[in-house]
């Protein structure tokens, strides 16, 4: 049978299948759009789902080709599609099992936008339009679980139970995990926290059919290449373990574990390597961070695009006490077998004019009582009824907000930057992402450059009993959030939860009573000032107030650290965490 004529019958099939129970459309009206699917080789591939989305009319529609086919069409109507809309289409194919392709968790995408032209209308649709899947994922979500440390030093312990029990051993308790690692820890290294070769042994011994070692690269552009070449090449075996802040602490302690739990670059890590130049595009991570303040948190399960891993979260080793190690990258795997050139995907700037935000004299607004707060925060008796003696002074403060003209531009960088850089590659986000509308957003003075929280939340019908009759009201929880560059307005990241939670967990008001109760309010001269402060965890920034000379940080647990002097006008304060 001639390949045309199959073509035009599969396409047939896939119209009746689509539209069987819809009245059929006046094909006067109708609007298609027809082209085929292949893969970065150019070789045809079959049996991909393709999505059709009017992103102007938030309309969509998806549909399956022919397992035997490449070919796709979709038939809409032209009530759908007007002269100017964009259509982004996405194309989706799972890859089998093989050696570099482990089942479920492998696929290829490709992502086209095409704006609706009079004569794409006229033409009754667009034909044509091939699609090569040129982005390659990796990501073992749900099966790489995620874990909370249980300590402060217990973030090597949480990683490795992770891939034990990703590999279906144990289960291990982190205590007894944490004492194999730091076991199997360099002589004269850190003695509290597992170091690299202490993870590498560790899973070695419990893994015996898999083999890990400590890869050291140094502090280079080159350098980091091949590091970050050697975490995507082994993806295929499992999530890879690295370090994260380059042990920022002046003692060099292994502290900051984290689990590469996927990756998303143009192509197969292990195609072309016989064909020089071989190299590849990266895109980003997923990443699992035990380092949350409770399971189910923001921040435990993210999106970190390449840029931003390196630039803010994969840095060199600071351990003075094991030399080979000191200032250089840090890997937990096997060297690959080839080498590559590695690009790094700069992130897409989405506005022109940085984000500055304004200060404005402002009345606290009770977010949410305190008593409900995820910790265990308590304000004593006397702050309270000394509160309440100076409640028209201390309920108001000077505040940094963003402009209104700004916040409808971080809006728009936060949406546009999660559909096109994190929704079409994984289908989990994408579910919780579309059940939320977005939040205020937040600016935070950054370590590393400053950068605006973007919350998109969700609805909460809440009832209560008085004794005449139920009284319903409406409570925002968060269930995803997205970091935007203030600079220019790149996409970040972005960390999402199942479950909706309070976010951020201490409010501005509750941080200000906390502060009340340090200090003695009726010596308070000067109205408070206000503002957010990057702390370790980019989702959690501290509190800042200044109170006449005095400043404070009050950390999204709740602690207040000891008030230390405001530094004269004219000085920046130093943010100190």
């Amino acid at each position: 049978m001639p390949e045309k004529f199959i073509k035009v019958l599969c396409a047939l099939l896939v119209c009746i299948v689509y539209f069987a129970p819809a009245t059929a459309l006046d094909p006067a009206t109708s609007f298609l759009i027809t082209g085929e699917t292949f893969d970065s080789a150019s070789a045809a591939l079959d049996d991909c789902i393709i999505t059709v989305e009017n992103i102007n009319t938030d309309e969509s529609w998806i549909a399956k080709t022919i397992e035997t086919s490449n070919y796709y069409q979709f038939l809409i109507s032209s009530a759908n599609v007007s002269s100017g809309d964009t259509l982004r289409i996405i194309a989706k194919h799972m890859l089998e099992d093989g050696y570099t392709t482990p089942q479920n968790y492998t696929y290829c995408i490709n992502i086209t936008t095409v704006e609706i032209i009079q004569d794409d209308i006229d033409m009754g649709g667009i034909s044509g339009l091939d699609l090569t899947l040129n982005h390659f994922c990796i990501n073992y979500y749900p099966d790489y679980p995620y874990f909370t440390q249980e300590a402060w030093n217990y973030s090597g312990a949480a990683v490795m139970k992770m891939w034990t029990e990703f590999k279906q051993e144990g289960p291990y308790i982190q205590d007894e995990l944490q004492i194999m690692g730091l076991s199997n820890n360099t002589g004269g290294s850190d003695p509290y926290c597992i170091d690299p070769h202490g993870m590498a042994d560790t899973l070695n011994h419990l893994l015996p059919s898999n083999h890990f070692s400590v890869g050291v690269h140094e502090n280079t552009t080159e350098g980091l290449e091949h590091a970050l070449h050697r975490i995507c090449w082994w993806q295929y075996l499992g999530p890879g373990s690295l370090l994260a802040y380059g042990n920022p602490s002046p003692e060099g302690y292994y502290e900051f574990w984290m689990g590469i739990r996927g990756i998303h670059t143009d192509m197969n890590p292990h195609d072309g390597t016989y064909s020089a130049p071989y190299g590849y595009d990266v895109y980003g991570f997923w990443v699992n961070d035990p380092n949350a303040l409770s399971a189910g948190c923001i921040g435990e399960n993210s999106y970190k695009t390449a840029q931003e891993w390196t630039q803010n979260y994969y840095k060199p080793t600071y351990d003075p006490r094991i030399p080979e190690w000191d200032d250089k990258y840090i890997t937990v795997l096997e060297p690959p077998e080839d080498d590559a050139n590695i690009n790094i995907v700069p992130a897409k700037p989405r506005f022109d004019d940085a984000v500055e935000p304004v200060k404005i004299d402002q009345v606290l607004s009770d977010d949410s009582a305190i008593d409900n707060v995820q910790f265990d925060v308590k304000v004593s008796a006397f702050a309270k009824n000394k509160h309440r003696a100076f409640a028209q002074d201390t309920d108001r403060a000077i505040v940094e907000v963003i402009a209104k003209n700004d916040v409808l531009n971080l809006i728009e960088a936060a949406k546009t930057g999660v559909n096109e850089e994190l929704v079409p590659y994984d289908a989990q986000f994408a579910q919780v992402f579309t059940k939320t509308r977005p939040g205020r957003p937040m600016f935070v003075s950054g370590t590393n450059g400053d950068y605006c929280i973007v919350p998109f939340n969700v609805q909460l019908k809440h009832e209560i009993e008085p004794v005449q009759k139920p009284v319903r009201f409406d409570k925002q929880r968060t269930l995803v959030v997205v970091l935007i560059d203030a600079q220019d307005g790149h996409f970040k990241e972005a960390s999402w939860v199942n479950k909706p939670m309070k976010y951020l967990p201490v409010s501005k008001k509750e941080a200000l009573k906390l502060v009340f109760e340090k200090i003695e309010l009726n010596t308070i001269n000067d109205k408070p000032v206000i503002k957010l402060v990057q702390s370790l965890s980019p989702y959690y920034p501290d509190w800042k107030i200044t109170i006449g000379d005095r400043v404070f940080y009050v950390s999204q647990e709740g602690i207040v650290t000891p008030d230390k002097p405001a530094p004269p006008d004219g000085l920046v304060i130093k943010d100190i965490k």
